[in-house]
């Protein structure tokens, strides 16, 4: 009998990772190829110990490989029994076996047609009736895996409510491994990858099956897809992602913000980013961020008079001002407006942006900076 992944270990299925990796280790220092030149046995069993890490190691992997080994041991203790059981009931101890009857061949010259007739029709039928069986023996198993698959689904959700994320991993991994087709499962075990453990590439492609599989809110599976995308910095994946979610929903301002930020901040495509931070400005006036990234992508490419005019609508909408003096400082020292840069910086430290205190001591020696703070012609907020 071929051993399992967890024989071939020599762990027991509740093992953890620790002990797998722990039982690996020691099997690969025996019987490592390096270690055994020339011996084919050992490296074909090294290779077996081998899957079976990698296999077990990887909690996806292996709680689908849990299911497939639960399924085949109980279907093969059933083959086992059943063979047994007619092995025995031909061979049993009856003591009595009926003689053998023999085959008299009939010898006829012909066979009449009304017997050929009732010949073919029973052929007809018979075929039929064995199509008929296997279609409908196909189209059970698919409904039942299906009806599986949708329970499975649902017990993940009731256990997301109640936060019991790991568990909902398992449930929506037991759901696919009954039914690939199924779509949900792949997209929330994708938020569950994605927001609680991190795994940015996992989700991709979870992402990636449930809109092959032609899932609903496709939106937000296209922006989702985005955002792993953009933690794994492939960027042109991710524009590519983002691009589809805004022809799904042209009034995301979401989506095309954070388009405009990956042309900005990764791909510094000033120009671009400023037609699309200008897009969502216009579904949406108050995006500050918005605002913010136009002035720094018009700051960058030297429209320093724009970016000026962005800072201060930006001040004028709210609260958070340190940073904004700051950044607005250095668009106006490059209209050579030091005064106005060092009223800015004194600006930013008063509303508690510590960064500023550097440039402010390096850049403002000719003026008394208890003075900016005191004097409100010098200091006037625009």
């Amino acid at each position: 009998m071929e051993l399992n992944y967890y024989q071939l270990l020599g762990v027991s299925p509740l093992a953890s990772n620790e002990e797998i990796k722990s039982a690996f280790k020691k099997l690969a220092k025996k019987y490592h190829p390096d270690k055994n030149p020339g011996n084919v046995q050992y490296e074909e069993y090294f290779k077996k110990i081998n899957e079976a890490y990698q296999t077990l190691s990887d909690s996806h992997k292996r709680s689908v490989y849990d299911f497939k080994l639960k399924y085949y041991t109980t279907n093969t203790q059933y083959s086992t029994y059943t063979t047994n059981a007619t092995s025995y009931s031909r061979t049993g101890n009856t003591g009595y076996r009926p003689p053998k009857k023999k085959n008299k061949r009939k010898k006829t010259m012909y066979t009449p047609v009304y017997k050929r007739s009732t010949l073919i029709k029973f052929y007809i039928f018979s075929i039929t009736f064995v199509l008929f069986l296997s279609f409908g023996g196909y189209w059970f198993y698919k409904f039942m895996n299906k009806y599986a698959a949708e329970q499975l689904y649902k017990e993940g959700l009731a256990l997301e409510n109640i936060q019991d994320y790991k568990g909902a991993m398992i449930k929506y991994t037991e759901a696919i491994a009954y039914m690939e087709e199924l779509p949900q499962p792949y997209a929330r075990r994708a938020q569950l990858r994605m927001k609680f453990y991190h795994d940015y590439a996992g989700a991709c492609k979870d992402f990636e099956k449930a809109i092959q599989l032609g899932a609903q809110s496709s939106f937000e599976l296209f922006f989702n897809k985005a955002k792993c995308g953009i933690q794994l910095k492939k960027y042109d994946i991710a524009l590519k992602d983002l691009e589809a979610a805004i022809q799904i929903d042209p009034l995301s301002d979401s989506a095309n913000f954070y388009k405009a930020e990956v042309l900005n901040f990764a791909l510094n495509n000033y120009t671009e980013a400023i037609n699309e931070y200008s897009k969502v400005i216009e579904i949406n006036p108050d995006f500050e961020d918005a605002w913010f990234g136009r002035a720094i992508s018009k700051q960058s490419i030297r429209n320093y008079a724009g970016s000026i005019d962005d800072f201060t609508h930006l001040l004028s909408i709210t609260d958070d001002k340190g940073h904004i003096y700051y950044y607005r400082a250095f668009s106006k020292l490059g209209i050579s407006d030091t005064l106005g840069a060092c009223n800015d910086f004194a600006l930013s430290l008063l509303n508690g942006f510590q960064e500023a205190e550097k440039p402010s001591q390096l850049l403002c020696i000719p003026f008394n900076t208890n003075s900016l703070h005191s004097n409100s012609t010098t200091l006037s907020k625009p």
